[in-house]
């Protein structure tokens, strides 16, 4: 079974027009599924509709017509405790690494966060020791040693604190990363540490990523699959390595055209 899927999902908003107001569709008729362990990556300009699709999935926004499934279940239907159930079950990455932190808290407290929100922090019965340790576990798998803890995300620097976004989003050992552009921020040599980072990851735990970006070399570098975005619809999807290969559709040509390759990444 998919672990997510999308059924013809649209989203409108309204519009001014002139003394009235009018739909305007973000997203039209979008159907993709994304099966357990893989990448899917959704590429597309900006406006295209990838992140509104990203904000569907996780629950934070509606759709107008379609149906969005994870784990199975109907997200825009699901009851207060499935959708707590499926929280621990998908974890966002965003654009920006530092936005994405609270400057007020400690590293310690953001990784942490996670777990006391759900009721799931590790080793409660004995005490803030074993929450801490298991937090220095955590940085130690994206790259970063103890010391970080008692640090504000001010003191690190941009591919740092996407570390500890990923850390945060790790603890609550998720099926599901949606990655919405979490390089796009970064310098070319540190997007590549953090998509090897992410790679690596994903073999480790056998997570399920769906990797929202505008650069088709990182996508087909990442991505078992690519879906592409143009104007809100789905144009084109297909395996990455014979997708970037053979496009079928011009707008995938201009997409590949138009974006520089990559420095080698090595892993």
């Amino acid at each position: 079974m998919a672990l997510v899927e999308l059924v013809s999902v649209s989203k409108s908003y309204p519009q001014r027009l002139g003394l009235g107001t009018t739909q305007r569709a973000v997203v039209d008729a979008v159907s993709f599924s994304i099966e357990p362990g893989e990448t899917l990556g959704l590429v597309g300009e900006s406006g295209s509709g990838k992140t509104t699709v990203a904000r569907m999935i996780l629950g934070l926004v509606k759709p107008t017509a379609g149906v969005v499934r994870v784990d199975g279940v109907d997200v825009a239907r699901a009851s207060s405790a499935e959708m707590h159930r499926l929280r621990r079950q998908m974890q966002p990455v965003f654009q920006d690494p530092y936005a994405a932190l609270n400057p007020r808290m400690k590293v310690l407290e953001i990784v942490t966060e996670p777990w006391i929100i759900h009721g799931v922090e590790p080793g409660a019965a004995q005490g803030k020791a074993a929450m801490r340790a298991r937090a220095v576990q955590l940085l130690a798998e994206v790259g970063l040693d103890d010391s970080a803890l008692g640090r504000y995300p001010h003191e690190f620097s941009g591919g740092q604190r996407q570390r500890i976004n990923i850390a945060r989003a790790l603890a609550l050992r998720p099926k599901l990363l949606i990655l919405d552009e979490p390089v796009s921020a970064l310098d070319v040599s540190v997007g590549a540490q953090i998509i090897n980072l992410l790679r690596r990851l994903q073999q480790d735990y056998g997570l399920t990523y769906l990797f929202i970006s505008h650069s088709m070399p990182l996508v087909r570098y990442l991505s078992t699959r690519i879906a592409v975005m143009q104007a809100g619809r789905l144009v084109e999807t297909g395996e990455a390595v014979s997708l970037c290969a053979e496009p079928q559709q011009e707008y995938t040509r201009q997409l590949i055209a138009a974006t520089p390759e990559l420095p080698t990444i090595t892993a």
